[in-house]
């Protein structure tokens, strides 16, 4: 600590839950994208009704089964994370897949995205920048690199108003 610096106090829950893969296993096996999301929301509606609010919510990589990206903001799956953000009037950080067919002709990338508390997305996703070899792409063998992720460029951070995070995945 130096003397004269001030540091802000940020009350983050963040939540873990048990799903394989990104989802995949789930949906080839009849779950519904909003199935998959429903546990991490009761589980965050349990610990903020219990522990009162928070500036921040994390939830995990690969939390949402679905790209998120700015594009897919009819969706379903993003109305209902836009309403349950509003109702708790909280910033959501979590994972998800996005596409970006500019890039490539698969564009899917290992992201992070975020929500300020009044329910908007920020425009711009982080995409990991560090694959896991195998798990997230094949080393050496171009002709399997459309079976995995792309990586990012550059490291984002979101701006929380008091405080701008940084997101790092798993391997970055």
């Amino acid at each position: 600590h130096r003397e004269g610096t001030e540091f802000t106090s940020v009350k983050v829950l963040v939540v873990q839950t048990a799903t394989r893969g990104y989802g995949r296993f789930e949906l080839k096996h009849g779950a519904t994208d909003l199935a998959l999301i429903e546990p991490l929301i009761r589980q965050s509606d349990e610990a903020l009704d219990n522990g009162g609010p928070v500036d921040l919510i994390v939830w995990p990589e690969g939390a949402v089964p679905r790209p998120m990206n700015f594009e897919y903001r009819y969706s379903h799956l993003y109305e209902r994370l836009q309403d349950w953000i509003k109702r708790r009037r909280t910033a959501l950080v979590f994972g998800a897949a996005s596409h970006d067919l500019a890039v490539d002709e698969t564009g899917l990338f290992n992201s992070v995205f975020y929500f300020t508390a009044d329910g908007q997305m920020a425009s711009n996703e982080y995409r990991k920048k560090n694959l896991v070899p195998i798990a997230e792409y094949m080393p050496l063998m171009p002709s399997l690199s459309n079976h995995g992720f792309l990586a990012g460029d550059r490291f984002r951070s979101f701006d929380l108003g008091r405080i701008k995070v940084t997101p790092i995945l798993c391997y970055d």
